[in-house]
């Protein structure tokens, strides 16, 4: 494999944009930002340079992608090209994944990688100053990129790419998918908004009405999923959906976190009908608000919210959805 790189070859343009629509109109499938890179490279080493324009958006301090430095500053929200143990040409090596930074710990930072559910930690550079470990930390990246070039398969010739060009690569690729309309993103992933599909409002009251006794805490969209009211759809599809749905109704859910990774917990007391399962007393005034068996009215239900209650007293009737 040639180690010369031309960043021109990989410029992000419109045919990229067609392909990754294209896929996930087969698969049904969303990808995220590593997976879409990828691809992109694997296109251009197989097929050349493209042919048109590269896409020009601004760019934000928010879309650009480091590669993980354990010297550099980071915050919540950076996102960065991280290495992460694998098996190329049946040997141990590190390949590049982009990853979110979702905490900082004194030096270290707790990053969630594309593909991976859970999260990992990366270590800082040392407080005293000592940075022999990092010194050998960059070395050992400098001494893999060189070697990979000597081998032949696809995977190493991406990571080859990936570890000399991620950066600019990536930040185009998310600068592009963030300001194209046809894209919604759920928890680092991409899916085609065309193809997502949206519960009808009964739904989504029915989905807030199971939440009251079925949520102590936000969930995340997927946790959600399984309490929405047939006929819902699985898959991406039904997720990004999902996902599409909630936004529309601030009136009832509201996102405590931040928009690529939301958790919702519910904005207000659902409308319909409560019954009581549990006697309940105003804790300020000492008065009776209900008895079991009582059915509420939409006062005391707004008084049992103000005071965290509803969920404990309320024994909830979610309405019947239609097919």
């Amino acid at each position: 494999m040639d180690s010369h790189l031309d960043p021109a070859t990989f410029l992000v343009c419109e045919r990229d944009l067609s392909h990754i629509v294209g896929r996930m109109m087969a698969t049904r499938a969303a990808e995220d930002l590593t997976t879409v890179a990828r691809r992109l490279i694997q296109d251009r080493l197989e097929l050349g340079p493209a042919r048109g324009a590269a896409i020009v958006h601004p760019v934000s301090d928010r879309d650009r992608v480091r590669l993980w430095d354990p010297t550099d500053a980071w915050h919540a929200g950076d996102r960065a090209l991280f290495s992460l143990p694998a098996v190329r040409d049946g040997q141990r090596a590190f390949t590049p994944c982009a990853g979110e930074v979702m905490q900082v710990r004194g030096r270290a930072v707790v990053v969630r990688l594309d593909g991976e559910s859970g999260t990992r930690i990366y270590g800082g550079a040392p407080a005293s100053g000592d940075t022999v470990s990092v010194v050998e930390w960059r070395q050992s990246v400098e001494d893999l990129i060189r070697t990979l070039p000597d081998h032949d398969s696809v995977e190493a010739r991406v990571d080859y790419v990936l570890w000399s060009l991620g950066e600019p690569i990536l930040t185009a690729l998310l600068s592009v998918l963030r300001q194209d309309g046809r894209f919604v993103a759920v928890d680092g992933r991409w899916f085609l908004r065309s193809i997502a599909v949206v519960p009808s409002d009964r739904q989504l009251e029915g989905l807030a009405y199971a939440m009251v006794a079925a949520a102590d805490r936000p969930l995340t969209v997927g946790e959600m999923l399984p309490l929405l009211p047939a006929p819902s759809s699985q898959g991406d599809a039904g997720l990004f959906g999902l996902a599409l749905g909630l936004y529309q109704r601030p009136d009832l859910f509201l996102n405590i976190d931040s928009e690529p990774r939301p958790r919702y917990s519910l904005a207000a007391p659902p409308p319909g009908d409560y019954t009581a399962r549990n006697a309940a007393f105003d804790p300020q005034t000492y008065g009776l608000l209900c008895e079991v068996g009582d059915t509420l009215t939409p006062e005391t239900v707004q008084r049992l919210w103000e005071l965290g209650l509803l969920s404990t007293v309320v024994e909830r009737r979610s309405p019947v959805i239609a097919p």
